[in-house]
């Protein structure tokens, strides 16, 4: 059985994003991500307690992942900006591929 990780990249970690992501994901067998619960600072910035080599690892460890954003001016909202900044940087980015990828906004 594959494992399904739900990325919720809202600051509200139960608003409407993390809303849809449990309805969509209903009768599925899936962990959350709550992208607001990590410290991830942007590309340039080198800080101790910068997190996103746990939030590699646990997408590194699903089959599928299922990524939700708010949408702020007509873009994605800034933790999954961030994110995207930040592991296309990581040499350890290229496992990622083969993933099922399923994402909304």
């Amino acid at each position: 059985m594959s494992k399904i990780l739900f990325m919720n990249t809202s600051p509200d970690k139960n608003g409407n994003t993390f809303q849809m992501g449990t309805d969509y994901l209903k009768g599925i067998k899936y962990d959350t991500l709550q992208m607001a619960d990590y410290k991830i600072y942007q590309y340039g910035q080198v800080f101790e307690d910068d997190q996103i080599k746990d939030v590699f690892i646990s997408i590194k460890t699903a089959d599928t992942l299922v990524i939700g954003s708010p949408v702020y001016w007509y873009s994605v909202g800034g933790l999954l900006k961030t994110f995207f900044d930040r592991i296309y940087m990581l040499p350890e980015a290229k496992t990622l591929r083969g993933k099922k990828l399923y994402f909304f906004a």
